[in-house]
C-alpha cells in the first residue's frame, strides 16, 4: 500500500480559518443571521474537506488507526478554532474572572484521541 501522507492532519490551516472567521465577524457582526449562515457554510466545508482528506489517506495506506488519530487531531484543531472565535467575539470578556472562563472537555472515543469516520463528538462545556 502507498504509505504517502497525502494531506497531513489536521487537514486544514487553523490560522487561515481563524482569519476567515474574524473577517466574517467584522463584515457581518451587525447582521447575526447572515453571519451565522456564512460561518456555517464555511465550517461545513472545512469538515467535508477534512473527511475527504482522511478518506483519501485511509484508501492510500489502509491504516485505520492513523485515520482515527487524524480525525481526532482534526477535531482538536477545529474545536480549538471555534472556541477561540467564541471567546474572542461571541462571549468576549476583556478581563474574565475565574467564574467567567470556559472549558471544553472531550469524552468518549474522541477523548481518547481516536475518532472513527462518522462518529459523533462528545464534549462537555464548563
Amino acid at each position: 500500500m502507498d504509505q504517502t501522507l497525502l494531506t497531513p492532519a489536521p487537514y486544514f490551516d487553523a490560522d487561515a480559518l481563524r482569519a476567515q472567521l474574524t473577517s466574517l465577524w467584522k463584515e457581518h457582526s451587525s447582521q447575526e443571521s447572515t453571519m451565522r449562515a456564512k460561518m456555517l457554510t464555511l465550517l461545513k466545508q472545512v469538515v467535508d474537506d477534512a473527511c475527504a482528506a482522511a478518506e483519501r489517506q485511509l484508501r492510500a495506506d489502509g491504516n485505520g488507526r492513523k485515520c482515527a488519530q487524524g480525525l481526532s487531531c482534526f477535531q482538536d484543531e477545529f474545536i480549538g478554532v471555534i472556541y477561540d472565535y467564541t471567546v474572542a467575539h461571541v462571549y468576549r470578556a476583556k478581563n474574565p474572572s475565574s467564574a467567567e472562563r470556559m472549558s471544553v472537555i472531550a469524552t468518549g472515543g474522541y477523548g481518547r484521541g481516536l475518532l472513527a469516520p462518522g462518529s459523533d463528538i462528545d464534549l462537555l462545556f464548563l
